[in-house]
């Protein structure tokens, strides 16, 4: 498997994990998290995290 095959696969996978987080916060009562505590909580259980880009990144 080549970098770029990887590095696609590993997109497509934080794509899914992060529409299940969405899709679950759809569905709950309450909509989306009025804290940032609930919404890294439901990241968490989505098995992913926030990172901030690097400064360079956070222009473009």
């Amino acid at each position: 498997m080549s970098l770029i095959d990887h590095l696609q696969k590993q997109q497509q996978e934080v794509d899914r994990r992060l529409h299940k987080a969405l899709d679950d916060a759809g569905r709950s009562a309450l909509g989306m998290p009025t804290s940032v505590e609930t919404f890294k909580a439901w990241l968490t259980q989505a098995g992913l995290c926030l990172v901030p880009k690097s400064r360079g990144e956070a222009n473009g």
